[in-house]
């Protein structure tokens, strides 16, 4: 059935029940600055209105084949999810992207932008054009380049000031580096490690509140740790208050940090951290199950790197609770 049979089919079942149609679709639905136009934004909300007059009578059960033919996405608003605007998708991503330092283009298509390319084309330029975002070229495993997103210091600066709103902690730490590839590849798969432990968090009722990345957590010990310095007081014992704070282990007198540490907060408002680690085939055996016995969350790229990380931690040895330590792909 072609796209003009569909519009007659519906405009036929619309005047056999008396609805009135929205007007026409304007011809400009973005500024140049990518928000949406008022016009385009009334239309939009007339014709929901609409849809969901059309569709709450039983006899007119919702065809979602013809939706799908109709739309072209790949995937279909299920009304389980409050819609969201084109500008708060892409405010959400500038936030990501500045609290991770890095954001692969194909995350933040499939997290922000439900996976639909010319969507997620189309915000990623506004956030480009409005100077919050750039773009980098990495090389990525077997010699093939990916993309990565980046923030400005301006998008670090905007991110700031909308992310308490959007649910993130006020003290949140925004980022905005142009690093070595190595680092954004890292930074990169580090942002599926912490969404994939965050899902988990969720789905047990927390609410991820913060995020630091071991930079923030080793500036902040080492700023403690030079203030007792300064003050004549021991710089050691500074530092494994700074530790014990933080709920950072120790080890032989050295603080051990993870790649990121989630915090969270029950029901009851109670909060929690969980240190999260992305190991890799590079790492030493003894650096992979110092972290894993320290309680960190052990993550891996799938494939070799997975593979590797596992033979490190089967010498034997065995987790807190007394369970082969898991190693999780993303």
């Amino acid at each position: 059935m072609s796209r003009y049979d569909l519009e007659i089919d519906d405009r036929g079942r619309d005047d056999a029940r008396g609805l009135e149609r929205p007007g026409p679709r304007p011809t400009t639905r973005y500024t140049p600055q990518g928000r949406q136009t008022p016009e385009y934004a009334s239309w939009e909300r007339a014709q929901r209105a609409h849809d969901a007059e059309r569709h709450q009578d039983s006899r007119l059960p919702r065809d979602r084949d013809r939706d799908r033919e109709r739309s072209g996405h790949r995937r279909e608003y299920d009304g389980r999810e409050p819609r969201r605007s084109q500008q708060d998708r892409i405010e959400g991503l500038v936030v990501d992207v500045a609290v991770y330092r890095a954001v692969a283009y194909r995350d933040a298509s499939e997290r922000h932008f439900d996976a639909h390319p010319y969507t997620t084309r189309r915000g990623v330029n506004a956030a480009i054009r409005e100077g919050h975002l750039e773009e980098r070229k990495v090389d990525g495993p077997k010699g093939k380049t990916f993309t990565v997103l980046t923030a400005t210091r301006q998008g670090a600066e905007v991110a700031g000031r909308v992310a308490e709103r959007r649910g993130w902690d006020a003290e949140q730490r925004m980022w905005s580096v142009r690093g070595r590839a190595a680092d954004l590849r890292h930074d990169a798969a580090l942002y599926r490690a912490v969404q994939s432990e965050s899902e988990k968090l969720r789905a047990c009722g927390y609410a991820v509140r913060r995020v630091r990345i071991d930079a923030e957590l080793r500036s902040e010990v080492a700023s403690r740790t030079e203030r007792a310095r300064a003050q004549g007081k021991d710089p050691e014992e500074a530092s494994r208050r700074a530790a014990s704070e933080l709920e950072l282990p120790v080890q032989q007198g050295k603080v051990v940090y993870p790649d990121a540490q989630i915090e969270h907060r029950d029901a009851d408002g109670r909060m929690g951290r969980t240190n999260v680690e992305l190991a890799t085939e590079h790492y030493r055996s003894g650096s992979v199950q110092a972290k894993a016995s320290a309680g960190f969350r052990m993550y891996a790229t799938a494939g070799r790197a997975a593979t590797s990380v596992r033979q490190m931690l089967s010498g034997g040895r065995k987790s807190h609770g007394g369970r082969p330590y898991e190693v999780y792909e993303i």
